[in-house]
């Protein structure tokens, strides 16, 4: 297997230019506290030469290209070779504070930047037996701080932005190029030729191996002049190294280029203007923008540069905290997007496979593998991927340090059971304490063990996550979390960031969590509730909310249980359903619109296997499915979108069979779309589709995509074995293990590697 290697080809010159760069620093600094010749004609044409004529440093030097001689191709090369350019002043070691808070230190020569990119990339490729290693560029770059005013020279811009003539805001910029600009780039070149160097000799001892390029700062300048330069379609050997580079990142790029054809990521404008090109007449995009990622915050002094952001201190300051702070551990998900590319293009490189189960949320999806380990992608706001950051992940991203799972639950917050019994957690806001962590408000981007709770076979989350309850193999329940109706079942109404036990329960058999409300199963065929009670959920009787548990009424020999919003279905050992509490658009399918706070049977329903319910985008207007011992499904309430399948979009009280469908295995439900997986093994939907969530190709709802609203087939999925499903995004497991999704993807939530809906199913990668 190949090695994973990081480093540089010369640790000697390594020390060198460390040197170089520290008293670099220290003379430049100098350097801009030199007076200003303001009104010299002497530094107008100085303005006028660096608007027609860039500086040396900038200008295309052919000689760049190493002549270096080619080392023996080696028999050891990585598949995948990332060549980084440090920023502005960065040191080649750094400490950081690893997952687990314990501070480590980092030598790989990239700067912080660069490694959140490299680590990201890297981490999905080695898991993939992809082998990867990482080369920095030596050269010598100047610390950010040379491009401040003097308070002089803040003084004087201030009022010529305010009331100066033109003709002196264009001596001043003439003064600011040669002492500030200038100086920050004088190592470009350098630089260029360096990474030029790391690239030839690498290209040439690797032949097959792949390239991706990174820079920050001065850096990110250091490869964009490097693409220009390998443009020339003249130079066959340029063209031949251009084409074996999959991928540059570019962040706080100082020759950003306004409306970059570049893709664009970060807070800024797509109008930024970097420092180098606001002072230089025809600066050149980057000539690959389709394989050319642009890194850049709103306010970068360096990428997003306007007088505005150097006229005081305060905007300064400002400035340069975005430039030196916003990207270090945020590489907006760019690593995982070109480890998708190279995975396309790099032969014999594996996919996601030996996936066991899929769980989703909206936003974010989560794999558990036969090996025991969680990965996740999508959407990270609040580090709902475990991986130690809020980057978000295009592509399947390995949960740190989990091993052993048996089971994943998530909404928002995400749960995973190991094979002892323990519950690890992480992600969401922890507002009510519901990681169960001891501590609310405070959250965990990585799984972290919730104590005191042992001997755990089911999690129920509670819809929005609020809430949450384990079942433990001894028949007894505890809660955590949210607890204004009671739904932590211990007698009070307080939440609770640590387990609680549900009093006076035992012997159950399975749970299941509505919106503020809890549902138990017991061994004895009993079912038991307890929380919010406004529209009969607890089946009581009444509409009382309650703190511990209560008997639904009237129910006995039930084989199985599950919550909706503000209502609850129990199947009983003869087959029948029953329903009760919020009734609105005729979900509890007894051929009324009255709330009931006592189980009804679902009329002139018989032989069901399973029931569904559909939490929609609008609480208390969903949908409920039957699946029946036939293979037939049914179903009632909302239809405002054809999700009720049987032809038409008028909502119905009483089951309705969905039209054309037999054989069907399971059904999955959500946000007006609906899934049902046949026995042999294809997918068929219906309902709401605006992000191609049906599978069909169009994102036209089914209702008039085929003049009625009934199943249409997935295209292109055989050998299905089960679908979740997350707000508007579906999911679909093979019986080879690998993972299919379409639908919804603004974050990557379909783990392709791309940012793109899908009216189609395409593998997670």
């Amino acid at each position: 297997m190949f090695a994973f290697q990081r480093g540089a080809r010369s640790l000697v010159a390594r020390a060198k230019y460390s040197s170089i760069t520290s008293n670099g620093r220290n003379h430049h600094a100098g350097r801009s506290q030199s007076g200003c010749r303001f009104g010299s004609v002497f530094l107008v044409v100085l303005w006028l030469v660096a608007l027609i004529a860039p500086p040396a440093s900038f200008a295309a030097d052919p000689s760049a290209v190493s002549t270096a001689t080619v080392p023996t191709v080696g028999t050891a090369c990585p598949s995948v070779v990332f060549i980084g350019a440090r920023g502005s002043g960065e040191r080649d070691a750094y400490n950081v504070k690893d997952a687990a808070g314990k501070t480590i230190r980092k030598d790989s020569g990239l700067g912080p930047e660069l490694d959140a990119v490299y680590d990201q990339m890297s981490g999905y490729l080695t898991a993939r037996n992809v082998s990867v290693k990482s080369l920095f560029v030596v050269y010598p770059a100047s610390n950010v701080n040379v491009l401040f005013l003097s308070k002089k020279e803040q003084t004087v811009l201030a009022a010529l932005l305010l009331t100066g003539p033109s003709a002196g805001l264009a001596v001043f910029a003439a003064s600011y190029v040669v002492n500030h600009v200038n100086v920050y780039l004088a190592s470009i070149d350098e630089g260029v030729k360096s990474a030029t160097d790391e690239l030839t000799t690498e290209a040439a001892q690797c032949p097959n191996a792949r390239f991706v390029l990174g820079g920050y700062s001065q850096g990110a300048l250091v490869m964009h002049e490097l693409l220009l330069r390998l443009s020339d379609k003249n130079d066959a050997s340029s063209q031949g190294l251009l084409g074996r580079i999959t991928a540059t990142v570019l962040i706080a790029d100082p020759g950003r280029k306004s409306n970059t054809a570049a893709m664009h990521y970060g807070t800024a404008d797509p109008g930024a203007q970097g420092i180098k090109s606001f002072f230089t007449v025809g600066e050149r995009d980057v000539p690959t923008p389709s394989s050319t990622y642009d890194v850049c915050n709103l306010g970068d002094m360096v990428c997003d540069f306007s007088w505005a952001t150097i006229v005081d201190k305060t905007s300064t300051t400002a400035g340069f905290n975005v430039h030196t702070l916003s990207y270090q551990k945020n590489p907006m998900g760019v690593g995982s997007t070109i480890a998708a590319t190279l995975m396309q293009q790099l032969s014999g490189a594996t996919v996601l496979t030996g996936v066991r189960k899929i769980t989703a949320d909206s936003g974010s999806a989560y794999a558990l593998k036969e090996d025991g380990t969680v990965w996740s992608w999508g959407y990270n706001d609040e580090g709902q991927l475990g991986i130690g950051t809020t980057d978000p992940s295009a592509v399947p991203v390995q949960v740190t340090g989990l091993t052993n799972v048996i089971n994943v639950s998530a909404d928002n917050s995400v749960y995973a059971v190991r094979s002892d019994g323990t519950v690890w957690s992480w992600g969401g806001t922890n507002t009510f304490g519901q990681l169960g962590n001891g501590t609310p408000f405070i959250g965990s981007f990585v799984p972290a063990q919730i104590k005191g709770l042992t001997g755990v076979r089911s999690i129920a989350v509670g819809r929005f996550g609020y809430s949450i309850c384990a079942l433990k193999t001894d028949g007894t329940v505890w809660c955590w979390g949210h607890n204004d109706h009671g739904q932590l079942g211990n007698g009070a109404n307080v939440d609770s960031p640590a387990p609680v036990q549900v009093v006076g329960l035992t012997g159950v058999e399975s749970i299941t969590a509505g919106n503020g409300s809890v549902d138990a199963l017991k061994a004895d065929g009993t079912v038991w509730s307890w929380g919010q009670n406004d529209h009969g959920q607890l089946g009581n009787g009444g509409t009382t909310d309650s703190a511990s548990p209560v008997q639904v009424a009237g129910l006995a020999g039930v084989q199985s249980i599950t919550a909706g919003d503000g209502s609850a279905y129990a199947i009983t050992a003869d087959r029948t359903l029953w329903s009760w509490g919020i009734n609105t658009v005729g979900q509890l399918g007894n051929g009324g619109t009255i709330d009931s706070a006592v189980p009804v049977q679902v009329a002139a329903l018989s032989g069901v296997q399973n029931v569904v319910v559909e939490l929609s985008p609008d609480p208390g207007n969903y949908s409920a499915y039957a699946l029946k011992t036939d293979g037939t499904v049914w179903s009632w309430g909302a239809n405002n979108v054809g999700q009720l399948g049987n032809g038409n979009s008028i909502n119905s009280a009483l089951p309705v069979q969905v039209t054309g469908l037999a054989g069907v295995r399971s059904v999955s439900a959500a946000a007006w779309s609906v899934h049902a997986l046949k026995a042999d093994g294809t997918v068929w939907s219906w309902g709401y589709n605006n992000h191609g969530q049906l599978g069909n190709g169009t994102t036209t709802d089914s209702v008039v995509t085929t003049g009625s609203a009934v199943p249409v087939q997935a295209i292109g999925l055989t050998g299905v074995q089960s679908v979740a499903v997350g707000g508007w995004s579906a999911y679909a497991l093979t019986a080879g293990g690998t993972a299919w999704s379409w639908g919804s993807n603004p974050v990557g939530q379909l783990g392709n590697g791309t940012t793109t809906d899908r009216t189609v199913p395409t593998q997670v990668k």
